[in-house]
């Protein structure tokens, strides 16, 4: 169990330490999985931009990549609440796909559930983020509420240009 944990933050660290200027962000969004679950939380983003001969897509970034660390929280009677570490790639010039790797950490203060989450889906200038996801469970406790498909709509928003 730890060295999975261990081979993510890895994972993480080596995307975030390739780029080169990084600007922090915050996140914010719906994911419903068996439940409706809010997610809100910060992020360390990266973009690639592309020279352009073309006057529309000189400022457009080729890509746009983020680090984050979020928690997601139901409004249910049986409350479940998790904190997420992920890296995230959002392709925009072309087709504009997303693509999220997490892992998550379940609990309702007495049980845990830990999660790996591959997602993969569109976005809209990098922006908003349309993804389906499968929670790989990485033990035998699953929470009843916490499906495995997800479907989330993520919003990022940088707060200010270094």
């Amino acid at each position: 169990m730890k060295s999975i944990r261990l081979i993510i933050i890895a994972l993480v660290v080596i995307c975030t330490i390739q780029q080169t200027q990084a600007q922090w962000g915050i996140r914010g969004g719906y994911t419903y999985q068996y439940n409706s679950f809010a997610e809100v939380g910060v992020s360390l983003i990266t973009k690639k931009i592309k020279p352009s001969h073309d006057f529309i897509t000189l400022n457009v970034p080729e890509r746009v990549s983020s680090t984050f660390l979020t928690t997601e929280f139901n409004f249910r009677k049986e409350f479940v609440l998790g904190g997420k570490l992920g890296y995230e790639v959002a392709w925009i010039r072309g087709v504009p796909l997303t693509a999220r790797l997490s892992y998550a950490y379940y609990t309702n203060l007495i049980e845990q559930d830990m999660r790996v989450i591959p997602e993969v889906g569109f976005n809209l200038f990098g922006v908003a983020h349309l993804t389906y996801g499968y929670n790989i469970p990485l033990q035998t406790f699953e929470f009843e509420g916490v499906s495995r498909s997800r479907v989330s709509l993520i919003i990022v928003a940088e707060l200010g240009a270094h």
